[in-house]
């Protein structure tokens, strides 16, 4: 493991406390803290013996070598422009979507800096039992023009047991965005899921009982055997009458929901796979269009 020497974390939330457990949990050196929230800083260095909880962003900087900016987005260049750097430092930001040039301020003092984004969501409720497997095949993307910093930056990643990958800084917008599906909007379609079956009298427990099992087989499914033979559904059957009664439920239900259902069931329906056996134009893909989309937004 290469010794990146102190780190500091700015901004202990869900990401800056789990990831500083993390680094910890693999022996790498945390010595400072800081966040808005005095007790989340507390909360962190209370498990790390030798992590101090500043009072100040520069005693953070005084005190490391790498400093890791977990703070919300908006706070980013605010903390970059407020402290003082040097070329010993290295600064890494963990947007998923910000150009790296919020950091411009700590580059233009010679310090190195990074965008150093894990590709994987966090809870409130952080599994402290499991904390050295918290980043365990996930994938972190690193954009920096330094690198020294990038060949540090993809063995902490290597080291925590996830792919480092390269992503051109112009480039991530778009990767975050599919972050956002993968994880807040799959969250949103399967609490509508979770509606429907609360709406039918069942219980929340009993509904995600349910539902559970489907989508982690989904998942499972896309992951062996791709996406075009994961499809089910009416879509790839051109069952129109089942798609007809599926919008008149919930139009009444939900007209969010409806939309919902409507624009993917048209997104299912733009699968191509190499022989091509879903036709764009098919009768489904028509209907949804021509119907669905039109009394929806009229």
């Amino acid at each position: 493991m290469g010794d990146v020497g102190n780190i500091g974390i700015i901004g202990s939330g869900k990401l800056g406390k789990a990831l500083g457990l993390c680094l910890h949990s693999y022996n790498y050196r945390l010595v400072s803290a800081m966040a808005k929230s005095h007790t989340s800083a507390d909360w962190l260095a209370s498990r790390i013996p030798e992590c101090r909880v500043a009072t100040s962003l520069q005693e953070v900087v005084n005190a490391a070598d790498f400093v890791f900016i977990t703070t919300p987005d908006t706070d980013i260049g605010n903390v970059s422009d407020s402290v003082t750097w040097n070329e010993s430092h290295s600064v890494i930001q963990c947007s998923g979507s910000k150009s790296i040039s919020v950091l411009q301020s700590a580059n233009d003092s010679g310090a190195a800096t990074a965008t150093f984004h894990p590709y994987q969501t966090f809870s409130s409720n952080i599994d402290e039992t499991n904390i050295h497997n918290l980043l365990s095949d996930a994938t972190i993307t690193i954009t920096t023009d330094n690198i020294s910093l990038q060949e540090d930056l993809c063995a902490i990643a290597t080291r925590l047991g996830a792919r480092p990958a390269i992503l051109p800084d112009d480039q991530r917008p778009l990767y975050h965005a599919s972050a956002v599906l993968s994880c807040g909007a799959l969250t949103a379609l399967l609490n509508i899921s979770l509606e429907i079956w609360m709406n039918l009298g069942f219980s929340e427990a009993d509904a995600m009982a349910s539902i559970y099992p489907l989508a982690q087989k989904t998942l499972n499914n896309v992951r062996t055997t791709g996406v075009l033979n994961s499809l089910t559904g009416p879509i790839p059957r051109n069952d129109l009458e089942t798609l007809r009664l599926h919008f008149e439920a919930l139009l009444p239900f939900s007209k969010n929901s409806a939309a919902v259902y409507s624009l993917l069931s048209l997104v299912s329906a733009y699968i191509e796979g190499p022989n091509q056996t879903i036709n764009p134009t098919s009768p489904a893909a028509q209907l949804i269009e021509n119907e669905f989309i039109q009394r929806l937004f009229p």
